[in-house]
């Protein structure tokens, strides 16, 4: 084992050897991305970027419970591409690229403080690692979403904070709160990962009234700002509560249901995060014994906070889906970072063994990761899709570019494919369920039913299979069987005609 050592260490000194090697690694991991199975949430955030794009607003044109920037984002794309996939997965991987850059600066920042000797090979560890696991398909999902555009955020907020603490100029830490506005309007429950910056400020301005009003208030600013602008807009609009439903309430109510398991199956996608979290909870321990550095040494206690952040964030929620781990790959990267010795050292059998652990991790997870990949050729899912395609090709041929069609499914996927928009702004059905059988009380088919009623989309798509999930909203069902009448049939989905 002492030649494979040495040799590890050889490749970490060799630039050309470990840039080659990055890239291959970034090709081999991102491939399932960019292959993602189309039917995928990349279209919900498409559709209701695309209404507001054209003139829409926001929640009431076009609705799904997230704050508003996932939605700006995706009007961009929209502005840039159309709805072209290809050249919407090429943007979103050039800000990979982009985020794994601003990675690699923060992780010398950590191993610079951390470690006297090698800081420069256990910073290329940290990033080989982070390109691995950022890239897998069950972290970031089809790329489009709030956590893929976080992470940037992420990143940037730590890097100004960093730079303020070192050079005490303000403007950097304006910067970090900029960040940090972009991220809570991303997703509100991202402000938790701020937890080691304020506190960070509260240790450097306690002493000082003017020092810890100014500091915070400068940290603050741009988020209440922000928060002033949305308040002003939407209530010009006459859509406040819109906005207070769609951005914050039901998600609240919506991690109520995941706790009580009525989202998802839990234990499945705990399988999934399994080979990842069995490696970083050995490197978290080996983190964890230098407790005592929460006084002394910055980063340290930094790293602490964050961690404590990055793992509510990923089980807050209670649905455990793998992807809301993403926004927190960073700091997990740099946990396995502090741990970077036992890289180094594989010779040590105590080493090799943890090491393997790890390898094992990233094999069963890459495995995992293909599994989209094939999906997208074969199996169930390309079975699906192409029945999507048949039904889009059916409502294409029948219809004409303004008429209006119900989905009454999980995505927004066929209102894509048959180039139609959607009778309602819900768009999902899921939202739709939810509320009801949960007892949410935001009254959300009621308001469904009157934007059917004004719009009288020609289509209605559902499954088949009355055991189906969705015909369980009976309010629904019954408004479907008064208005419609069944009209082509396929394997799974039926179309339904407006009498």
């Amino acid at each position: 084992m002492r030649k494979v050592q040495d040799l590890f260490n050889r490749f970490l000194e060799s630039k050309k050897a470990f840039w080659v090697f990055l890239i291959l690694v970034f090709i081999l991991a991102r491939m399932a991305i960019w292959f993602y199975p189309y039917d995928s949430d990349h279209w919900i955030f498409y559709y209701v970027g695309k209404t507001i794009a054209r003139g829409g607003l926001l929640y009431v044109n076009a609705w799904d419970h997230k704050p508003p920037l996932i939605f700006e984002f995706n009007a961009l794309m929209h502005l840039l591409f159309g709805g072209n996939l290809i050249l919407h997965r090429i943007f979103l991987t050039a800000l990979t690229i982009f985020d794994i850059f601003l990675f690699y600066k923060l992780a010398g920042t950590f191993t610079k403080n951390f470690f006297k000797k090698n800081a420069e090979k256990i910073a290329r560890v940290a990033l080989l690692l982070y390109v691995f696991w950022r890239n897998l398909a069950q972290f970031a999902s089809s790329g489009n979403n709030t956590e893929n555009i976080g992470v940037i955020f992420l990143i940037l907020m730590f890097l100004a904070f960093f730079k303020f603490y070192k050079d005490k100029k303000l403007v950097n830490l304006f910067l970090s709160g900029v960040c940090l506005s972009i991220l809570f309007y991303l997703k509100g429950n991202f402000l938790v990962l701020s937890l080691p910056i304020i506190v960070e400020i509260f240790l450097l301005s306690y002493k000082s009234i003017k020092k810890f009003i100014v500091n915070y208030l400068v940290f603050g600013i741009p988020i209440i700002l922000q928060t002033a602008f949305w308040l002003i807009y939407f209530q010009s609009l006459s859509a406040l509560h819109d906005f207070f439903v769609a951005s914050f309430l039901f998600s609240s109510k919506y991690a109520q249901s995941a706790w009580g398991g009525n989202v998802s199956p839990q234990s499945i996608f705990v399988f999934i995060i399994f080979p990842f979290f069995i490696p970083l909870a050995i490197f978290a321990v080996f983190f964890l014994k230098d407790f005592k550095k929460i006084k002394s040494d910055m980063l340290y206690r930094f790293l602490l906070l964050a961690l404590a952040g990055a793992l509510f964030i990923g089980f807050g929620l209670g649905s455990f889906y793998p992807y809301y781990f993403l926004i927190s790959m960073p700091i997990f990267m740099l946990i396995f970072a502090y741990g970077g010795n036992i890289f180094l050292q594989i010779a040590k059998p105590k080493n090799l063994i943890i090491v393997l652990i790890l390898l094992g991790g990233m094999a069963v997870s890459f495995a995992m990761s293909s599994k989209q990949l094939l999906n997208s050729f074969t199996g169930n899912v390309k079975a699906e899709l192409n029945e999507y395609q048949q039904i889009a090709d059916y409502i294409k041929a029948n219809s004409n570019k303004n008429d209006k069609i119900e989905a009454y499914t999980y995505g927004a996927v066929l209102y894509r494919m048959a180039e139609r928009d959607a009778g309602s702004r819900y768009i999902s059905a899921s939202v739709l369920l939810l509320d009801t059988r949960d007892k949410y009380g935001f009254n959300l088919d009621q308001t469904f039913i009157n934007d059917l009623d004004k719009s009288k989309p020609k289509y209605w798509i559902i499954a088949k299979d009355p055991k189906n999930l969705y015909y369980q909203n009976k309010k629904v069902i019954l408004y479907m069987l008064n208005n419609y009448t069944p009209d082509k049939e396929f394997r799974n989905y039926t179309v339904w005609k407006r009498r």
